[in-house]
């Protein structure tokens, strides 16, 4: 189980990102006048901002339920083991649920799953 000061350290850095990214604004303003090569550019531009905005909107939801796990007690506890989830990879990824053994695991899974690799 980590510290107390440990998990206000992460608790901090989370309300941090929370606000950083529920205070960011996307510019979804693009010249519909020109040519075709500048339609298509637009286009492209807004399609990357819709995506960014997305992503975006994920990790604030990630960060939100990591923000639940440290006020019900379970931050920093790997949700398949049960283990504690190193201070280095919570450093890196706020919002991880796992520790990097479990974690590499489901991922190999996945990628399993995907390409039909299935045991």
């Amino acid at each position: 189980m980590h510290s107390k000061e440990t998990i206000e350290k992460f608790r901090l850095l989370i309300e941090k990102n929370i606000e950083d990214l529920t205070g960011k604004k996307y510019d979804l303003n693009v010249d519909e006048d020109g040519d075709d090569v500048d339609q298509a550019q637009s286009a492209l531009i807004m399609s990357m901002t819709l995506e960014q905005r997305e992503r975006s909107n994920g990790k604030l939801d990630r960060l939100k339920e990591a923000l639940g796990r440290i006020k019900d007690g379970s931050f920093g506890e790997c949700e398949e083991c049960g283990h504690d989830i190193s201070v280095k990879r919570l450093e890196i990824c706020l919002d991880a649920k796992h520790c990097i053994g479990c974690a590499e695991i489901i991922e190999k899974n996945q990628r399993n799953y995907k390409t039909g690799k299935r045991k």
